[in-house]
Order: C-alpha cells, then sequence, then structure tokens
C-alpha cells in the first residue's frame, strides 16, 4: 500500500472514529440539553413577556450558543502560539463560557434598566392620579387616563392591569400580580397602601400625594448615595480590571513570556491566587459602598 493509500486510510479512520464520538456524546448530552433547553425556554420567556420584547425565547438560547462559538474560535485563533494544547483549548473555553454568559447578562442589564426606569415614572405617575381623584375620576378612570397619557413602561404596566380587570380579575388582585411583575418596592408600598384603603377606607388622592413625596425624597437620597460612592465603585473597577490590563499589554509587548508563564503550573496557580483575590476584593468594595435605605 502507498502513501497516498495510508494517508486516505488514516484520514478515513480519524473522521470516522470523530464522527462516532460526536454522536455518543450527542447521545450522553441529549437528554441533559433538552432538560435545560426546557427550564431555559420557561424562564426567558416569562422574562421577554414581562420586557414586552416579542421575540421567541428560542432565538436567545441561539444566540448564547452563537455567541459561545464564536468567542471559542477566537480564543483558538488568539492563543494559537500557547505551546500545551490542554492550555490553548482551556482558555478558549473559557472565552466560550463568557459568550455563554453574555447575552444572560445583557437581558438582565436590559431589566433592570426597565425597572429604574418604571420606578421613576412611578412618581409622576402617583400625581397624576392624586390629581385625577381630585378631580372626582373613579379609581379606575384614573388608572385609565395614566396609561393613556403615560408613557412605557408604567402604562404598559398598568394597562396589563386594566386588561385584568375587564376579563374579571379582581382588581386587588390584579394590582398584587403587578407586584409580582415588577420587584420594587416603592411599587409594593403603593399597592400595600391602595389595597388596604380600599378595604378600611380612606382618601387615595392624600395617600398618593404622601407617597410621591416620599419616593422623591428616597429617590434624592439615592443619588446622594451614588455620587459619594462613586468613587470607592471606579477604585474597584480600576483595581479589579488591572491585572487583566496589564497581562494584555505583557502579552503584545513580550508575547514569549506570557507564553511560558500561561504554559506552566506555577504561571496557572498564580492566575487561580490572582482570581481568588479579585474575587474577595469585589466582595469587600460591594459590602463597603451598598447601603441600604
Amino acid at each position: 500500500m502507498n502513501d497516498i493509500a495510508w494517508e486516505i486510510f488514516i484520514l478515513t479512520a480519524v473522521l470516522g472514529s470523530g464522527v462516532c464520538f460526536g454522536l455518543v456524546l450527542w447521545r450522553v448530552l441529549q437528554d441533559p440539553f433538552q432538560r435545560y433547553e426546557e427550564r431555559y425556554l420557561q424562564s426567558a420567556s416569562g422574562k421577554l413577556d414581562q420586557m414586552f420584547i416579542f421575540i421567541p425565547a428560542k432565538i436567545l438560547l441561539y444566540i448564547k450558543f452563537v455567541t459561545a462559538i464564536v468567542l471559542f474560535l477566537v480564543g483558538l485563533f488568539v492563543f494559537a502560539g500557547v505551546k500545551f494544547l490542554i492550555v490553548r483549548y482551556v482558555l478558549a473555553g473559557l472565552g466560550a463560557l463568557l459568550g455563554f454568559i453574555i447575552p444572560e447578562w445583557i437581558l438582565k442589564v436590559m431589566e433592570q434598566k426597565r425597572l429604574e426606569k418604571f420606578e421613576f415614572q412611578l412618581m409622576e405617575g402617583l400625581q397624576s392620579l392624586a390629581n385625577s381623584l381630585k378631580a372626582g375620576f373613579t379609581f379606575n378612570q384614573a388608572l385609565d387616563l395614566l396609561v393613556k397619557e403615560g408613557q412605557q413602561p408604567l402604562s404598559q404596566e398598568f394597562e396589563l392591569v386594566l386588561k385584568e380587570t375587564r376579563l374579571g380579575v379582581p382588581l386587588d388582585q390584579a394590582l398584587i400580580n403587578l407586584t409580582k411583575r415588577m420587584s420594587s418596592e416603592d411599587l409594593f408600598l403603593v399597592i400595600s397602601s391602595v389595597v388596604l384603603t380600599r378595604e378600611l377606607g380612606g382618601n387615595l388622592a392624600i395617600i398618593f400625594e404622601r407617597l410621591a413625596h416620599t419616593i422623591r425624597e428616597r429617590m434624592k437620597l439615592k443619588g446622594k448615595i451614588s455620587s459619594l460612592t462613586s468613587q470607592g465603585r471606579m477604585q474597584g473597577w480600576v483595581v479589579g480590571l488591572m491585572p487583566i490590563f496589564m497581562g494584555l499589554v505583557l502579552w503584545m509587548v513580550s508575547p514569549g513570556m506570557m507564553i511560558a508563564f500561561v504554559g506552566s503550573l506555577i504561571g496557572w496557580g498564580l492566575i487561580a491566587l490572582m482570581l481568588m483575590l479579585e474575587v474577595m476584593g469585589a466582595l469587600f468594595i460591594k459590602k463597603i459602598i451598598t447601603i441600604d435605605i
């Protein structure tokens, strides 16, 4: 058998073995992946619906996998000069893990930004409700006016409340459902006041004005605390990103030295120690600058 035949035989054997290994691996991971997919789609669908983002949750799952694959390939290209193959694939795998997390992190940031916007609009919405009640509107009519004249996401959430009441859901239960969708302490205080006032009696207009004043003062206090702790947050970011930045600079200046460092057991031990100290420092800084109001 000549050399070409041997090469074809070896290539066929390698490809066949790879296909068989892939099929076996897929068979082993198929059930866990399906269970993860079902749980994730259920959770992501609820989050997307609450944020009024009308895209299938499966697309978000595909984006996570595509991002992970892209960053894995980028990692293989960036760390192509690493001597030890296993180290190269570990670093690329960390990039894939980061790519898998990034879309979920972006979704959480969007959810938090929407909640902050809702809480800011709630202050003006309470004043609008108080003015409507003083003008002789019923509570449902005041909510309907708030939905028509308000801005998103406040108008969207209270529109869902009105739709639930039109479908037969009691108003108190519809308001409680709103607190389940929007995890806001200010909103919980408002809804609790509304439910108690409807049961025991009272002037909702005055209550709304006082709540609007309370929320306004809390927001001012939050702004002052945020400005006072901004220096600590900036120091945390600088100290946390400095080792990573220095590592990238050294990689560009002296790649041979960094390849030897990454390819040694001592280097990996120092990297693990650095990551542990980074996490501890971040937790300490967060504990110091976090002030409950």
